[in-house]
């Protein structure tokens, strides 16, 4: 099932996770949905800065797809995505060479999960999207506060969750980097920020039955 901006976006209810596909290319977003669909992945269509924003605010979004070389620049969808999901996967995709430009550099300094050179192969780009989606789905509802004092903001989570890892591992970055699926930069810059004198440490949380 998709939906396309070409028509009046839907608030869709449903447990199934749905894919965000931002691309203003018509033919490039066709292609990945008819292979998201074949997979029995629900997606929805996006073709400009405004209509992505649009459908990030109404939609329950799980994983997004993102071109970085829209009408302006894809980086403004993922601030604007991290604003509001700072924990949904991001990947980006663009054509231009990176000889030219380091586009998966930015990419990954602002946050993307992971980057795809365009053309790829679609049958790795969806293989890639499932393993995403499988991620999320096992992800144990124990990590959710079990009390009120126990809420954190996401940032926060986020927070807590590189540095615990980074802790279990001995403070490797880049076994913690490659263990959570992200950048090695993403960990540097997030343990650099909660390092900085600037930076409060979030209060830790107690689960532990009183």
């Amino acid at each position: 099932m998709s939906t396309n901006m070409d028509q009046k976006p839907t608030i869709e209810t449903q447990s199934k996770p749905i894919v965000l596909v931002v691309d203003d290319e018509a033919d490039v977003r066709q292609m990945i949905e008819m292979y998201l669909v074949r997979e029995g992945i629900t997606c929805i269509m996006a073709a400009s800065v405004e209509e992505a924003c649009l459908l990030l605010k109404q939609e329950k979004i799980d994983l997004m797809l993102l071109d970085w070389k829209l009408e302006k620049c894809g980086i403004e969808v993922l601030r604007f995505c991290r604003e509001l999901y700072p924990f949904m996967p991001v990947i980006v995709m663009s054509g231009v060479p990176l000889r030219i430009l380091d586009v998966k550099g930015d990419a990954i300094l602002s946050e993307a999960d992971s980057f795809f050179e365009k053309p790829f192969a679609p049958v790795i780009l969806v293989s890639h999207i499932k393993r995403w989606l499988k991620r999320l789905a096992a992800t144990p509802n124990a990590f959710l506060p079990q009390q009120e004092k126990d809420i954190l903001t996401l940032e926060e989570y986020k927070r807590l969750c590189i540095r615990h890892v980074v802790h279990l591992l001995d403070d490797n970055v880049s076994v913690a980097a490659e263990k959570l699926d992200i950048h090695r930069h993403t960990v540097t810059a997030m343990l650099k920020t909660e390092n900085s004198p600037d930076s409060s440490s979030p209060p830790t949380t107690n689960n532990q039955p009183e």
